[in-house]
């Protein structure tokens, strides 16, 4: 789903389509962009892809929700989520499908992400949830590649965050949706732990890998984000924290 993110969007499906993997189908939700996001999209790709516009702003939750609704109708095995403001590298979409066909037990996979430019900085890679105190734990959080060897390899984690996620199909009709009352943040690490209640796991992977432009900093930095952080945080703690 995308928001005002044109350019973003662009590069994101063109990173998407250069991928070596047989796509079903991709969806758009355009969550009613000023930008002229639908006019570009369906110049640039066409039927290639299908662009969902909603009349209003659903949030990243509400633009999942209806985009999973779309390709769930499709007959495919995996469903990627990918945020608007990411890249794929070359190969990653294969690696994550060669994983989960080699792993059937886990559901869900993630790639490593980096943040853009040539430094070559993880942003995160691996996402847990520290019930004791409340909190989300960001593996190897804004660490240069060569800082920990852990790097390197497969972790199971907590969360695969919905920047870029590849879930079987049929994991949606046991767990359900995303839920859209969101808007933002939370609403993936909220399905991922009723993907884990399910008896699913999780998994992130460095063979595959993404850019990710957008900050992904859970900083207060404005009332906007301050408020929504806080508010589903509390939410989510209160409904999932065990006793």
């Amino acid at each position: 789903c995308t928001f005002n993110r044109r350019e973003l969007a662009m590069s994101c499906l063109g990173s998407l389509l250069a991928q070596d993997a047989d796509l079903a189908g991709i969806t758009v939700v355009d969550n009613a962009s000023e930008d002229g996001t639908r006019d570009a999209l369906e110049r640039a790709f066409g039927d290639r892809v299908v662009v969902i516009s909603s009349n209003y702003n659903r949030g990243s939750s509400g633009g999942f929700h209806l985009a999973i609704e779309n390709a769930c109708r499709e007959s495919s095995d995996y469903v990627l989520l990918l945020d608007s403001d990411t890249e794929l590298a070359p190969g990653a979409l294969a690696a994550m499908v060669t994983y989960l066909e080699e792993n059937p037990d886990v559901w869900v996979v993630g790639p490593k992400i980096y943040w853009p430019g040539t430094e070559r900085r993880v942003q995160t890679f691996g996402t847990r949830i520290d019930w004791a105190t409340t909190e989300l734990i960001q593996g190897y959080r804004d660490l240069a590649e060569g800082t920990a060897a852990q790097i390197i390899g497969t972790l199971e984690v907590d969360c695969v965050l919905a920047c870029c996620a590849l879930v079987r199909r049929e994991v949606f009709a046991k767990v359900g949706n995303i839920d859209p009352q969101f808007f933002v943040y939370m609403d993936d690490v909220e399905w991922c732990w009723r993907v884990k209640e399910a008896g699913g796991r999780l998994a992130m992977i460095s063979a595959a890998e993404v850019i990710h432009h957008c900050s992904n900093r859970r900083v207060k930095k404005n009332h906007f984000t301050t408020y929504y952080c806080w508010r589903n945080e509390v939410f989510f703690f209160l409904t999932h924290c065990p006793n």
